[in-house]
C-alpha cells in the first residue's frame, strides 16, 4: 500500500492528469500536417510524435464551444498558411443544445475527447499567439504525458521522490518538487501545463 504526498501541488479528486512539456528550442518545420482527433484520458502514456501532438491540439480545439473553436482554428490556419505548411483538418458535424435559455453550438467529435478539456483554454490561447511556441510544440522535442492521480506512474515521472514514511497501514512514498526538467509548471485543476526546458513568462502560477 502506498500513498503519494505532493507538496506545493493543488489536490484534486480522482481524475486524469496531463502534462504538456514544450521544448525550449530546436525544431525542423515539416511541409504538411494531417490533423485528426483522438482519445486522451486516464491512460499512462508519453507522446512525442507529430501525429499525436497534432491530434491532441486539434482535439482540444474542436472540443470547445464552436465560437471559441472557430477562433482558434482561424489562428492555427493563419500560422500554418503564413509558413507555407499545408494541412488537413477534420470537419465534424455541428450540434447544439440549450442550457439556461441559451443555445450552445459545438463540433461533434464522436468518442474522441480530452478529459477536462475546458481547462486547456489558457494553453490554447498561449500557444496560438506565438508561432515559434506552436512549432516547438509540434516539431520540437516536446512531449505530452498522460496519466491519472490514482496511479504511481505519472507521479514517479514528474516529481522527485524524497523518501518513504512507515506507518501502521503501510509504507507511503513522499513526493516533493517537480523534477528539474519540469521546472515551470502551471496547474489547472486536473490538467497540468508544463513547459520543460523553456524560458517563457506564463501567467498564473510558475516556478
Amino acid at each position: 500500500m502506498k500513498r503519494q504526498i505532493r507538496r506545493c501541488v493543488f489536490e484534486t479528486n480522482s481524475s486524469s492528469t496531463h502534462a504538456i512539456c514544450i521544448a525550449k528550442d530546436g525544431y525542423e518545420l515539416k511541409d504538411h500536417i494531417d490533423f485528426h482527433t483522438g482519445e486522451y484520458g486516464w491512460e499512462c502514456e508519453e507522446y512525442g510524435d507529430l501525429d499525436n501532438k497534432a491530434s491532441y491540439l486539434i482535439t482540444a480545439i474542436l472540443s470547445m464551444e464552436k465560437e471559441y473553436a472557430d477562433e482558434k482554428l482561424m489562428q492555427l490556419k493563419s500560422i500554418l498558411d503564413d509558413n507555407n505548411i499545408t494541412y488537413t483538418i477534420p470537419e465534424p458535424n455541428i450540434k447544439q443544445y440549450k442550457y439556461d435559455g441559451k443555445t450552445h453550438r459545438y463540433y461533434d467529435t464522436g468518442y474522441d475527447y480530452i478529459d477536462h478539456v475546458e481547462k486547456l483554454k489558457s494553453w490554447l490561447d498561449d500557444l496560438l499567439l506565438d508561432s515559434d511556441k506552436l512549432f516547438r510544440y509540434l516539431f520540437g522535442d516536446s512531449i505530452i504525458i498522460t496519466g491519472n492521480d490514482n496511479d504511481d506512474e505519472f507521479r514517479d515521472r514528474m516529481f522527485i521522490a524524497e523518501g518513504e514514511e512507515e506507518t501502521d497501514w503501510g509504507t507511503y512514498t513522499l513526493y516533493g518538487d517537480l523534477k528539474p526538467k519540469f521546472y515551470l509548471v502551471v496547474y489547472i485543476k486536473f490538467i497540468t501545463y508544463v513547459n520543460s526546458k523553456l524560458n517563457i513568462n506564463f501567467s498564473t502560477k510558475s516556478k
